[in-house]
């Protein structure tokens, strides 16, 4: 991915499209551009073998719009990365599928959220560092953006979209969990050091 994104980059400054001054930003933006596309690719393969192909892409929506703001567990490298998105993609599909879902379970489900997200997010990494004013703003996104979402699954669930509920209550709780894990994870670093 990387030599692809290198190429581009290269290739766009010998036309002179671009600085020499500005590659790292444009090699960086490429390589983000190339891992997203193969995220994309790889939930799209797995909602098409799962069968769950508009799960698939409500379950990614909903989980990234959160996740952003929210934080939480970052793999060490992008493959790791990779296999844990398609691993928690292939989990929030079977849960969606396999599990026996009714109302009362998606409120509780979506109140455990709201409380994680409202109580520990935002949820740094490491490798991303957040400033106060960082944890203000993101922390204020996480909840507006929860609220936002949490309605229009409420919305589903009373016009008896119960489907509709589900993937975003799924999506909603991966986030939160990945709070949890992301906390624990931070906590477990900083009693090492």
């Amino acid at each position: 991915m990387k030599k692809v994104a290198t190429k581009i980059t290269e290739k766009i400054i010998q036309h002179k499209i671009i600085a020499e001054s500005d590659k790292d930003i444009y090699l960086y933006g490429f390589w983000q551009g190339i891992v997203f596309i193969i995220n994309m690719i790889g939930v799209l393969i797995v909602g098409l073998i799962l069968d769950m192909l508009w799960q698939s892409i409500v379950f990614t929506l909903v989980y990234g719009c959160l996740r952003i703001f929210a934080g939480g567990y970052h793999a060490r490298t992008q493959k790791n990365c990779y296999i844990l998105s398609l691993i928690l993609i292939i989990a929030a599909l079977s849960i969606i599928k396999y599990v026996h879902w009714n109302e009362l379970l998606c409120v509780v489900s979506s109140i455990f959220s709201g409380l994680v997200i409202f109580v520990l997010a935002p949820v740094e990494d490491e490798n991303k560092r957040l400033d106060e004013q960082e944890k203000i703003v993101y922390k204020k996104r996480a909840r507006i953006i929860f609220l936002l979402l949490s309605f229009i699954s409420m919305i589903s669930l009373i016009t008896g979209q119960l489907h509709i509920t589900v993937c975003f209550t799924i999506s909603i709780l991966a986030s939160a969990i990945m709070v949890i894990l992301g906390k624990m994870k931070n906590v477990s670093v900083r009693s090492k050091n």
